[in-house]
């Protein structure tokens, strides 16, 4: 964990280069991803899921998301994600409940409460640290409404505007980095469930 740590803080420091000092067109979120784009039928209700709620999640990391039907699933129970996906709590965004959906979890579903970011014509990664860093997280909490449980409107993330480089072959040298990551990602599930076991 301490070697993915490491590694994902030097990748956001390069993106964040890359975005101060590198010729860069802004986007807003909406023209580059698709935001909320499926929700899961209700017809097949015995579909195996794995569930990930809002308390899922904490700064990157998924842990103690849920195996069970989706007829005993939560109502908030309807978001189809897929590998490489980005989940942004719209919930309290001040609480840091974000991830990148991982290649190890099946099926996942989750909650309402996030608003998943698929992207479609930029690198994931490239998108994920530009929504999750504290730039953005500080705008999303200021632009939250509600007293209870604040939370950011899904406008409010679609207007959301990322830089991307106009060489892409800035990208292409943090290939091997965002592979590693992953790899350090899988690494750490295999030994979370062999220590269960």
């Amino acid at each position: 964990r301490q070697k993915l740590t490491k590694l994902e803080a030097e990748v956001k420091t390069e993106i964040q280069r890359i975005c101060d000092e590198e010729d860069c067109k802004e986007y807003k979120l909406e023209d580059v991803c698709d935001i909320n784009n499926n929700n899961i039928s209700t017809k097949n209700r015995t579909l195996i899921i794995n569930y990930i709620d809002i308390k899922s999640t904490n700064n990157g990391i998924i842990s103690n998301f849920q195996t069970l039907k989706l007829n005993n699933a939560p109502s908030r129970a309807k978001r189809i994600v897929q590998y490489g996906d980005i989940i942004l709590g719209t919930v309290r965004p001040s609480q840091n409940h974000f991830a990148i959906i991982p290649k190890y979890i099946n099926n996942p579903i989750v909650s309402t409460a996030y608003a998943v970011i698929s992207s479609t014509k930029i690198n994931n990664y490239l998108c994920y640290y530009q929504v999750t860093d504290k730039i953005a997280i500080d705008y999303f909490v200021q632009m939250s409404e509600g007293s209870g449980y604040p939370a950011v409107g899904f406008d409010i993330i679609q207007k959301f505007k990322i830089k991307i480089p106009k060489d892409k072959s800035l990208l292409d040298d943090l290939q091997e980095d965002f592979d590693k990551i992953e790899e350090y990602q899988d690494k750490i599930k295999q030994y979370e469930d062999e220590y269960n076991k």
